[in-house]
């Protein structure tokens, strides 16, 4: 069995009176047939059922959320990114082949255009002003004609 159903599976056997894969599938609005199914998931489910999971188990959404994607394989890749609380992510320039310095952006790989959101001007959405920031730059590489007033 998954994690997923792990979690159905001990609100299961919480229950004091016993509770039936079929209630708990009509308690979260699908067929006995798919909550089989999730025993081994293959692929992700509906965000309304992860809620639904949440909200009949009592598990919070992002550990369920969280279960989906470990059975599916997805936490895997994660976890080597991130890292986990048994295996923190390498953080160290020996252990990552680098200094977080380094991975920070310069003022020479910086995208012109990313300043825009760090000096957001009120009244001003973020289209009119990236036409605007647009506009300048045009102007500064291609000034234009000169007008002779004519």
């Amino acid at each position: 069995m998954g994690k997923l159903y792990d979690l159905i599976q001990e609100h299961i056997d919480r229950q004091p009176y016993g509770v039936s894969e079929r209630q708990v599938a009509m308690r979260l609005g699908v067929t006995q047939t798919t909550l089989s199914n999730w025993r081994e998931p293959k692929k992700l489910i509906a965000k309304k059922h992860l809620i639904a999971i949440s909200r009949v188990t009592g598990v919070p959404y992002l550990r369920v959320l969280d279960a989906l994607l470990d059975d599916i394989g997805y936490l895997d890749e994660r976890e080597d990114v991130m890292g986990n609380a048994e295996h923190p992510a390498p953080i160290g320039r020996e252990e990552a082949g680098g200094s977080v310095a380094e991975l920070r952006p310069t003022p020479s790989t910086r995208s012109p255009r990313g300043s825009i959101a760090a000096s957001k001007q009120p009244g001003k959405s973020r289209g009119r002003q990236l036409r605007e920031q647009q506009d300048a730059e045009t102007e500064a590489v291609d000034p234009p004609p000169p007008h002779d007033g004519a």
